[in-house]
C-alpha cells in the first residue's frame, strides 16, 4: 500500500486541516492540541479567545488575551 499525499487527506467536518496544524506547530512553540485551535478559528474567520499567554505571543492575529481575573500579568 502506497502511503498518500499528506495535502490529500480530508479532514473531519469541522476539524482543521491536519498540514495547516503542522505548519503552525513548526512555526511556534505550541502544541499541535493547541494549534488545532489557531487552526479552527482560522478557518471559521473568527478570533481565538485565551488566557494562554504563549499562545497569544506565537500568534497575535488571530489570538485575543483575556487578563488574569486575579490581577496577574
Amino acid at each position: 500500500m502506497r502511503p498518500r499525499n499528506p495535502e490529500s487527506i480530508e479532514p473531519a467536518k469541522g476539524a482543521a486541516h491536519p498540514v495547516q496544524v503542522l505548519s503552525l506547530v513548526n512555526r511556534s512553540d505550541c502544541s499541535a492540541y493547541d494549534c488545532e485551535f489557531v487552526a479552527l478559528a482560522r478557518g471559521l474567520g473568527v478570533p481565538l479567545v485565551t488566557m494562554d499567554r504563549k499562545l497569544a505571543a506565537s500568534f497575535p492575529e488571530t489570538v485575543i488575551r483575556l487578563a488574569d481575573p486575579a490581577g496577574k500579568a
